[in-house]
């Protein structure tokens, strides 16, 4: 789920959002620059964006390929000289019951057989449609002797083409696997503590989903309060948690491997007071050129020659941007950052992008609130001046507001804002069996509040309805 209309929009309202620093940047001894004391990664992205990067390089065998990881690892992580290195992974075996639900209805719908192929691709084994360098690569079956063994596909002196490894969970699991072991090969005896929240992999001893650092006697990874998560984004939060408590107060937490919507919300923390202050997102490179004032900016006939630098976002700055005095509209405006649409979550009918941008700071009532320790609260009349409100700034839109979808719409959001915050009970930290996250009926659409959302096709006026709010407690 890539920041697609937002982002740049954000930029244009508050260009210091964005903060430039030069690939070749030392890190070491520098009061200018943030000291990193933790490094946070997602290996799971980093593995895709693996797929894009240095396109020219045919990774043609295993050890090709443990290289090409290493070196990536280490050009990624090792010069900004942190105490603690985090490497996490999906575990696509623990996934909650949403996302089972919105892989088989968004990603993983099959085109009907009968459905012509379109020039240039060919019909997988699976069904749907792929470019031929493409294409999965079919489980070996024992009794046709069809498709490929396990431990055939990626070897010492093979490797079967990258784009194909990543396009069936089966194989992409072994990628996984493979990178996790040399990367745990390379840590070996390394003065980083480098902490593994290993992919799940069944029937391996190692890649087995639950956390193991390269430290012999470590004391603080015993300690760690992170439950066995199917989703590397909410990794973060809990390993940043954690380590809060053990690093400095001094230093910050970098994240990198990430280009999700979804981290707007893990790394604003807004149930953990302060936390976002010490938190760098980095989100992505691009090519800078120095102006004549001295600052990083794009290319152009005033800049020096353009160079590749990382973008950091600081995340105090977001957060003081979009919360409001006191923090206000923090929850609201996280939670309306999910109506751009996302994986659980889509762009109610009616409203448009545009305007869901230009409302989600004009909009200054908050819709939700912090009603107590263990309970999230949607007022049902700001919402409805909301979607009025909005409605009104759709100029464009080439359909119209409908209850049923509205309802919908609001109640993912509001799943999609307990679950990205971590705003639910404790679950066990080393149960694979349990996935984690919000009880997935607490945010069902109850008929008893189609009412209400029938309401707010109309505009709103001085009504009072009859219930006020819709509550989530756990």
């Amino acid at each position: 789920m890539g920041i697609k209309i937002e982002w740049p929009k954000l930029l244009e309202k508050n260009p210091k959002l964005l903060t430039v620093f030069p690939t070749d940047t030392v890190w070491e001894n520098d009061p200018s620059k943030p000291d990193f004391s933790v490094v946070l990664s997602d290996q799971t992205a980093s593995m895709q964006q693996m797929n894009f990067s240095n396109c020219g390089l045919v990774l043609t065998s295993g050890a090709l390929f443990k290289e090409r990881i290493i070196k990536k690892f280490a050009a990624e992580h090792l010069h900004y000289h942190a105490d603690h290195i985090i490497l996490l992974w999906d575990k696509s075996c623990n996934a909650s019951d949403r996302r089972i639900q919105m892989y088989s209805e968004k990603r993983y719908q099959v085109p009907d057989a009968a459905k012509a192929v379109p020039k240039g691709k060919i019909r997988g084994y699976d069904g749907r449609f792929y470019y031929p360098h493409q294409a999965p690569i079919p489980k070996h079956d024992p009794e046709t002797g069809f498709g490929v063994k396990r431990e055939h596909i990626i070897t010492e002196s093979h490797m079967h083409p990258l784009p194909q490894l990543l396009n069936a969970s089966w194989t992409k699991n072994v990628v996984a696997e493979y990178i996790c072991k040399s990367l745990w090969d390379f840590a070996a005896g390394r003065p980083e503590h480098i902490v593994f929240d290993t992919p799940l992999v069944h029937g391996d001893d190692f890649c087995n989903g639950q956390m193991k650092c390269n430290q012999p006697s470590c004391v603080i990874c015993p300690m760690a309060n992170v439950p066995r998560h199917a989703e590397s984004d909410l990794l973060y939060l809990f390993h940043i948690r954690h380590l809060a408590t053990v690093v400095p107060a001094s230093t910050k937490f970098l994240v990198r491997g990430s280009n999700d919507r979804d981290l707007f919300v893990v790394l604003s923390f807004p149930f953990d007071q302060g936390l976002h202050n010490r938190i760098w997102w980095c989100k992505g490179t691009n090519d800078y050129g120095i102006s004549p004032t001295g600052e990083w900016v794009k290319p152009g006939p005033f800049t020096g020659k353009p160079k590749p630098c990382h973008e950091f976002l600081e995340m105090k700055r977001f957060v003081a941007m979009i919360g409001g005095p006191n923090n206000d509209m923090l929850l609201t405006r996280l939670f309306l950052l999910f109506f751009f649409g996302g994986d659980y979550c889509e762009t109610p009918k009616g409203l448009t992008q545009t305007a869901l941008f230009d409302s989600l700071f004009s909009f200054k009532r908050p819709i939700i609130t912090h009603s107590g320790p263990d309970t999230l609260a949607l007022n049902i009349a700001a919402l409805h001046y909301y979607t009025q409100f909005t409605r009104d700034l759709s100029t464009r839109s080439r359909s119209t507001l409908e209850a049923g979808n509205l309802h919908k719409c609001t109640m993912d959001a509001f799943y999609s804002l307990a679950y990205y915050t971590a705003f639910h009970k404790d679950f066990e930290l080393t149960d694979l069996e349990s996935p984690v996250g919000p009880d997935l009926e607490s945010f069902e659409c109850n008929p008893t509040y189609a009412d209400l959302f029938q309401n707010m096709l109309r505009p709103a006026v001085a009504a009072h309805a009859p219930v006020s709010t819709i509550s989530y407690s756990f």
